[in-house]
Order: C-alpha cells, then structure tokens, then sequence
C-alpha cells in the first residue's frame, strides 16, 4: 500500500495548515459547482476527471461514474486530451479493486493517444502507471524501465514533482530486488526534492519508503527513525 499511495499522488495539497478533509471536501465542492456550471464542455469533461479523482477513496463507485462521464462527453466532442486523461483515472481507479489486468489495459489505451498527440506529461503519467503495475507483478525489469522512461520524460519537462515522485518510485523497485544501496540513492535523491518543494505529503511518503528500505536490510534503529520522522509529519498535516 506504501506504493500505492506514493505513486498515485494525484492531488496537489494547496495548503498544508489546513486539515487535509477539509481541503478534500473543499475541492469537491468546488469541482461539482463547476461541473453544474460549466464555461464549456472541455471544462465540464476536465472536472468530471478531477472529481473522480478527488473522490477516489471514499467514493469508489462515484469515482467510476464521473470517469465514464468524463470519458464519453469527451468522446462526444472529440477532445482526446480528456479521453486520454479518463482512461488514466479508470485505470487508477481499477488499480484500487485490484483488477491489474484492466487497469493495464485502460493505461496503454492512455499512452497510445498521448502518443498520438505528442502529450508528454500523460506520457510520463502513463509510463509510471505502467511501471507500477508491472512492479506489482514483481516484473522488477520492466517497471524500472518504465519508470525510467516516465522519470526522462519528467527531467525534461522540469517537473520536480513528477521527478521526486519517480525517483520514489525507481528506489522501491531497487529494494524489490534487493539493491539496498541503489534503492537508498534514488530515495534519498527524492528527498532533497521533496525538501526543495517543501511537499510534507511527498517527504512523508518518501521518509516511510526509506524506512522500508533499511528494514529490509536489518537496520531496525535507522528504519525506526525515519518511520517516526514520516509519522510526525502526518500528525502534523492530519494526514
């Protein structure tokens, strides 16, 4: 589950000092004025996605019905940047039942129109979804060289946060295959960044990665010391 949740980071937290349901409850609410609302169709399919997204993990089944929404009125008008993106959202969204097998399939029909269309943030969404899947898999091989690709796209595009979060990523893959001292370099590469970004979400989660990382190796004491740092932080954020 630590995977899981640091890989499918999807939100970006506005403000920390408040706690993290509100903010939640406030972008919902904000996201279905602007689906009942809309300036035009592209906006209304965008924020079917974004809701889904946003309710993901206290409304799975709602999830699922503002995908399939978000999919079809972009299909209606021939908006491939948001069938791309509501296929993605299905696929993460199947991820959360454990169905891998449909979840892969909704993320390769993702990556091929943002091949298509030269899309290369959804490209680098879709190679780490990917990556992912085939971690889960224990397919170590494949995912580290998804997540790779997911991880150039990102260096090139100057998205720190897309690079924290596949260095996150590529380090869990390392302590798959039990190469500690890669494993603990990507992650602690993650680190640094998260601390740039000052993301108390991304360094908690990278924190309790590297806490995984030293107790798979015996190192209890180190392991403990950065579980207490990630546990700090999210009583801190009400996380």
């Amino acid at each position: 589950m630590v995977r899981t949740k640091c890989t499918f980071l999807l939100l970006v937290i506005l403000c920390l000092c408040l706690p993290a349901r509100g903010i939640a409850s406030r972008t919902s609410d904000s996201l279905r004025k602007l689906i009942a609302h809309p300036p035009n169709l592209i906006a209304k399919a965008d924020a079917l996605g974004a809701l889904a997204r946003e309710i993901r993990f206290t409304h799975l089944d709602s999830a699922f019905m503002f995908s399939h929404q978000s999919k079809k009125l972009s299909a209606s008008i021939g908006y491939l940047p948001g069938i791309s993106r509501a296929l993605n959202i299905l696929g993460v969204l199947f991820l959360e039942i454990d169905n891998e097998t449909k979840a892969m399939e909704y993320f390769l029909q993702s990556l091929r129109i943002c091949e298509q269309t030269k899309d290369k943030p959804g490209m680098a969404r879709c190679y780490n979804n990917i990556g992912f899947v085939l971690n889960n898999q224990k397919m170590n091989e494949k995912a580290l060289f998804y997540y790779l690709k997911s991880l150039q796209i990102e260096e090139d595009l100057e998205n720190k946060m897309g690079i924290a979060q596949n260095l996150s990523n590529i380090g869990l893959v390392f302590n798959d295959m039990s190469d500690f001292p890669q494993a603990i370099t990507y992650s602690m590469r993650s680190l640094e960044l998260y601390k740039k970004l000052e993301n108390k979400s991304g360094l908690a989660e990278i924190l309790n990665n590297l806490g995984i990382i030293f107790n798979n190796q015996k190192k209890y004491l180190k392991a403990l010391d950065y579980y207490n740092q990630s546990l700090n932080i999210e009583e801190e954020i009400q996380d």
